[in-house]
């Protein structure tokens, strides 16, 4: 077997792991204290710019839980033109006191990336998230816990942590599940 193109591929993805920002300049005082208890449950995501995703896929949900001590599951799903996509992800909780939201998730827990919930508003009802994907790519997730929310609250969020110089939000999607 040719382990050539597998050895390539890991040593760009590393490289680009570096890129990542650093979870203490964007993480904000409200996970300070992040309980992956409290975060478990169903989450709508209202707003992406995750590059791995078409734009075509709309109405995305998480089912975060935990499933150990170290351990959590993530089943995403979404409609993608109309037909449901379900994305069975894992990963692992943070082991580190001073950044309780520093997580690592993806596929299988061989292929795990940064996966950082950076903010938590008003009792864990709403989250951002930020994750470091390969190829040098970034994505940001805006959570809700309820489908019924404003795209005018939702673009607010989006202008408020841009004006906070978090990180570029360009390119944002959004979802409104009324049309779900």
């Amino acid at each position: 077997m040719n382990l050539l193109p597998v050895l390539i591929f890991l040593g760009i993805a590393s490289t680009y792991a570096f890129q990542c920002p650093p979870y203490d300049a964007i993480r904000t005082p409200s996970v300070s204290t992040f309980d992956p208890y409290r975060y478990q449950g169903l989450w709508y995501q209202v707003a992406t710019n995750e590059p791995t995703m078409p734009s075509f896929c709309t109405c995305g949900t998480l089912n975060w839980t935990v499933t150990s001590p170290t351990t959590f599951s993530d089943g995403f799903s979404s409609k993608c033109g109309g037909l449901p996509l379900h994305l069975p992800l894992e990963g692992t909780l943070s082991s580190n006191a001073s950044a309780p939201g520093f997580l690592h998730e993806g596929p299988s827990m061989s292929l795990l990336v940064p996966n950082m919930v950076f903010y938590v508003q008003d009792a864990y009802q709403f989250a951002a998230v930020y994750s470091c994907v390969y190829w040098g790519k970034f994505s940001l997730q805006l959570l809700s816990r309820t489908p019924n929310i404003s795209m005018d609250y939702v673009r607010g969020w989006v202008m408020n942590l841009t004006a906070q110089g978090i990180m570029d939000t360009s390119g944002m999607r959004y979802d409104n599940f009324a049309e779900c």
